[in-house]
């Protein structure tokens, strides 16, 4: 098809604009001015135009348009509708033959479906009658990258955290359901412990556009955004374990080769869980398995689980001791969520854990009681001034067992005690020399080392205003740290995460710190539900996406190589 009237008078064209609400969209938040929309169906053109926009009937993939005519093309919540992935390929080859800068996509998130089948549940949309094509993150990736768009980035939109979302609905309810109500029947109460969102959306950059240019107006939408990552990585499905591999490539591929040592152990890793996420069988074992019962890493024949949460008895102690973290108002109830979140991943394996930098030492107090089995040994460098008072209240009154302190200088030359796993949150950025901490870890710990820091860009910690600004507010002698750096301290990655994102973690401390202390009662658990949003399998892109990472990797000393320095 043509355009019928002169083509310099459009900026952008919607592919599929039904009703004319994503010309809407483009106008207000990806810069558009004027824009052209075109659908197959000629009733949806005159509603498009009913709405004062210009818009034709035509086949999206047999568009005969110039090359790059217009800035950007818009994609939304069309894909979806086409009969199998050969047309959707044609489609989005035609879109991005067009668009001189970008082309916008966005569409219903269909990852989860098979995860929230297994707990009874489904997403309104995921069996509507005309969602005839299931795009899932995984299967448009691969498509940008074999039409040679490697950098488009990929994104989940708006978190739905549990089954108390009106867009989940029971898996019974009937199809071409728009919302849940309660003649749909009854639905299980489940916090989501996968990434669900209500949208997938994509932003194809063509060659040499750079893509930070709709920072401004794509603001208000990036808050709800969540980076998945590039194309070129092929993205696997949702709920694989690759997170850390892809981003080990990454930064493999952008490091000098002497940078980074060899990561057998990782690679041994995810070659294991690869097997499991092979068979179908334990991948819908380890779907539904509650969040207190972890899956250990174990044959593909078979999996074994253990328990993790204390007897019920102490669920008690555990409400007081996260009330205690959420009231300290800042990043505490997060920095024990996050280190949890760590400890299950290698929680099989370990047996004691060495505590750098324990501060109040309440956060390990709780994990001691989730964690019986495991000796947690807290320390501090000698004159810290975080009274141990409120660890040992609780230890006392609690009966703990297995929690003791110490003291120790981290740029020392360790002593001949090892642990499975050396823990530090929020501690290296306040040493001046964290390669000499760094290989000190390395030697104190057997098996693993957890570590959580701020998060910056590079250019960042070059930036003398930004760095006299962190050592004098808050005694940092780094702005922060990103994934390149950290894997040069710790090279055997066996995950890298971030954390304190900008739409959950940070979001949260903004609202206790406005709250009063009793009003953090009455609320905890709207407050313990945007907490357990932070906890993502997956890294940050930019800096205003969030304020930390962390990663579990596997020491020197078990891989018998010398402490990293």
């Amino acid at each position: 098809m043509r355009l019928p009237l002169a083509l310099e008078q459009y900026d952008f064209i919607d592919f599929g604009c039904s009703q004319g609400g994503s010309l809407a969209f483009a106008k207000r938040y990806l810069g558009g001015t004027r824009g052209f929309g075109i659908d197959i169906d000629p009733a949806k053109v005159a509603l498009t135009r009913s709405t004062g926009y210009d818009a034709a009937q035509g086949d999206l993939t047999d568009l005969r348009l110039p090359d790059a005519c217009v800035d950007f093309v818009i994609i939304s919540h069309m894909l979806e509708h086409l009969p199998d992935e050969a047309t959707c390929r044609a489609v989005l080859a035609s879109a991005v033959r067009v668009a001189r800068k970008f082309v916008y996509v966005q569409g219903p998130w269909f990852d989860a479906d098979r995860y929230l089948a297994l707990l009874g549940l489904k997403m309104t949309w995921s069996d509507w009658s005309g969602h005839t094509l299931h795009v899932t993150s995984h299967m448009l990736g691969r498509m940008l990258a074999e039409l040679g768009r490697e950098e488009a980035s990929l994104f989940g939109r708006k978190i739905v955290a549990n089954s108390d979302d009106p867009v989940i609905l029971p898996a019974q309810a009937p199809r071409n359901c728009q919302r849940y109500a309660l003649e749909h029947g009854w639905k299980p109460a489940v916090a989501f412990n996968r990434q669900v969102f209500r949208d997938l959306v994509s932003v194809i950059p063509a060659p040499g556009f750079d893509v930070q240019s709709l920072r401004g107006s794509l603001a208000p939408v990036a808050q709800t955004l969540f980076s998945l990552g590039k194309a070129a990585a092929r993205l696997k499905a949702m709920y694989s374990v690759s997170s850390a591999q892809e981003m080990l490539k990454h930064i493999r591929e952008e490091s000098r080769p002497e940078d980074i040592q060899s990561n057998t152990v990782l690679k041994k890793s995810l070659s294991r869980r690869k097997v499991a996420v092979g068979d179908s069988r334990l991948v819908q074992a380890s779907s539904v398995v509650p969040d207190n019962r972890l899956r250990t890493e174990g044959s593909s024949r078979g999996a074994r689980y253990v328990d993790v949460l204390p007897p019920e008895q102490t669920q008690a102690a555990l409400r007081e001791l996260h009330l205690w973290l959420l009231k300290g108002k800042t990043w505490r109830y997060l920095r024990y969520l996050h280190a949890r979140t760590a400890l299950k991943i290698v929680v099989d394996e370990v047996q004691s854990v060495l505590v750098i930098g324990a501060g109040y030492g309440i956060a390990e107090i709780a994990l001691a009681l989730e964690f019986p089995h495991i000796q947690f040994h807290l320390t501090d460098y000698q004159g810290a001034t975080h009274p141990r008072r409120f660890a040992t209240h609780y230890i006392e009154r609690f009966g703990i067992a297995n929690v003791s302190f110490g003291e120790l200088d981290i740029l020392q030359a360790p002593g001949e005690r090892r642990y499975d796993l050396v823990y530090s949150v929020e501690v290296l950025e306040h040493i001046e020399d964290d390669a000499l901490a760094a290989a000190n870890m390395h030697t104190l710990s057997n098996r693993y080392i957890f570590c959580l820091v701020p998060y910056a860009q590079e250019a960042l910690n070059s930036d003398p205003q930004r760095l006299a600004h962190v050592r004098e507010k808050v005694g940092h002698c780094l702005v922060g740290y990103n994934p390149m750096r950290l894997v040069k301290m710790f090279p055997d990655l066996v995950t890298i995460r971030g954390c304190y994102w900008s739409n959950a973690g940070h979001a949260l401390r903004k609202k206790i710190e406005a709250m009063e202390p009793e009003q953090i009662e009455v609320e905890v658990e709207t407050l313990l539900c945007l907490a357990s949003q932070d906890d993502r399998d997956c890294i940050p892109v930019i800096l205003s996406e969030a304020f930390g990472i962390w990663c579990i990797a596997t020491s020197a000393a078990r891989n018998g190589k010398s402490a990293v320095g």
